[in-house]
């Protein structure tokens, strides 16, 4: 129902689940939008009802690099995946970019973005703080309001995301975003998690929770950076739509609000205390899709100095693999999404749903950014902390893939700590406290120690370049359906980490 009209829409896909047409029927007359693709499952061309034509060109890494619209093209220029200038045959618009689009330039004056706290661009000021522009939306991204105030012309709008006027799409880099359906046009390469329905449907847009999620490139959602979290007025200046940082090729970039250089930033944020090696930076996993709050540099840092990932390969197939294993950093407790919207899980029915299983309880569920299982597994990592800690004692040797012979080596520790009078039960509740202590205290350690323990660094060296798959197979052989996306995530994780 639209204005008093009945409207009947009829959606049509290729066999590659893109959405070839979209026939609005009413008693006023039908309108028919198509859309073509290209090999890539890319759009490339489409028509609105009124004739208009539009028709795309893309780059090898997926980014459209122009747009013809009834014969005028504009060229899109990118500093990583950011555009950075746009160009027509008689005119040309820089962009300011940091975290977020800071300001727009054209040849004849400047434009400020204001963003709400969601990332929406909600106005555009002069550099003397006249409204140009004002937006507002809902929470899926339609324009609502009656009057948009538009003095220049402006693509970038809900999330900031680019806006299609043409379509009234909102082009997100990897698909085409509808948000009057709340659905994207095209399938998502991710399909899912097996044990997450919400995850399965290729379309939907940020599991249906827009206000909790954001999409940084239409591939894959992630927590949204400023929702769901209090913060005093004081603090807002360092969240996303003031936290920006302007980088130049180097990463050399100025914060805007702090003035300290990105580069600096990077040196501020040095981690393996001891060695003083920095092999990769908390934006490196921002900028992947991270969120700030769940990265700790300092401890990733000293993991990959001492589990040996400290080659540009190793480097890049470990953050893939515990990138996609943690959900972006989230969670490192096998099933822990299940506390969060829209199961809603208590802790109780939480620990009653895994204390069911039948081949590992609560207790001894996956735990670290890769997930390491069963309580044999945990005992072998508490053997190695305490073979760490104490190299002074020699305990026998135990091969990881002899389960069987864990118990005995692991029972000669507590006799060792016994007749030396150590105090050891800050590796010993490693065993009896399980999964919720070690996320707790080890989450990074035991994720490096089991890479090392499956030899993932030789795996690596000897696959060849850019083998995802063999990897996937490695940290799980049984969750095929997820090396798709796990593909997705390497690709992004090579722009960063060079």
């Amino acid at each position: 129902m639209k204005d008093n009209t009945v409207i009947n829409t009829e959606y049509n896909y290729d066999n590659n689940g893109n959405q070839t047409s979209v026939k609005q029927l009413s008693s006023e007359g039908n309108k028919t939008s198509t859309y073509e693709y290209d090999g890539f499952n890319q759009m490339v061309k489409s028509k609105t009802p009124e004739g208009k034509s539009l028709t795309c060109n893309y780059d090898a890494q997926g980014l459209r690099v122009s747009k013809t619209v009834d014969g005028k093209t504009t060229n899109y220029y990118y500093r990583y995946s950011s555009v950075i200038l746009e160009k027509t045959d008689t005119s040309s618009i820089r962009n300011v970019v940091g975290v977020n689009i800071i300001a727009r330039k054209n040849q004849e004056d400047i434009l400020y973005y204001i963003y709400n706290g969601h990332g929406d661009v909600i106005e555009m000021q002069s550099a003397g703080g006249s409204i140009v522009n004002e937006y507002d939306y809902d929470i899926f991204g339609n324009p609502i309001l009656e009057n948009e105030a538009e003095g220049k012309e402006n693509p970038y709008r809900y999330a900031g995301y680019y806006w299609d006027k043409e379509t009234e799409y909102y082009y997100l880099r990897a698909r085409y975003y509808n948000p009057e359906t709340a659905r994207f046009i095209t399938e998502d390469s991710f399909k899912g998690y097996y044990d997450d329905p919400l995850s399965l449907n290729l379309y939907t847009y940020c599991m249906n929770s827009p206000i909790k999620y954001w999409d940084p490139d239409g591939r894959y959602y992630v927590p949204d950076p400023v929702t769901g979290e209090k913060i005093h007025a004081s603090e807002w200046e360092s969240r996303r739509n003031f936290r920006v940082k302007v980088r130049d090729s180097q990463g050399r970039g100025v914060s805007v609000s702090t003035g300290v250089s990105a580069y600096d930033w990077a040196l501020q944020n040095k981690v393996n205390k001891g060695t003083g090696k920095t092999l990769i930076t908390a934006q490196h996993l921002i900028d992947i899709g991270w969120n700030k709050r769940n990265i700790d540099i300092d401890e990733i840092n000293r993991i990959l100095v001492k589990y040996e990932i400290n080659t540009t390969e190793r480097i890049q197939h470990f953050i893939t693999q515990v990138t996609y294993e943690s959900g972006y950093g989230k969670y490192t407790r096998e099933g822990e999404y299940l506390l969060d919207p829209p199961y809603n899980f208590t802790q109780e029915k939480y620990e009653a749903y895994y204390n069911k299983k039948s081949n590992y309880k609560y207790k001894d569920r996956g735990v670290g950014y890769i997930q390491t299982t069963f309580n044999y597994q945990h005992k072998f990592f508490a053997i190695d902390m305490f073979r760490e800690e104490y190299p002074q004692y020699e305990l026998s040797k135990v091969a990881y893939n002899h389960p069987e012979a864990i118990d005995p080596v692991y029972n000669e520790m507590l006799k060792i700590a016994k007749n030396n009078n150590l105090n050891i039960k800050h590796i010993t509740d490693i065993n009896d406290l399980g999964t919720d202590y070690i996320a707790k205290n080890y989450s990074w350690e035991i994720t490096g120690w089991w890479w090392k323990q499956h030899n993932a660094n030789e795996l690596v060296d000897n696959s060849k370049p850019g083998d995802v798959d063999s990897v996937s197979r490695l940290v799980n052989k049984y969750d095929t359906p997820s090396f798709s996306a796990r593909r997705d995530i390497y690709k992004k994780v090579i722009d960063y980490i060079k």
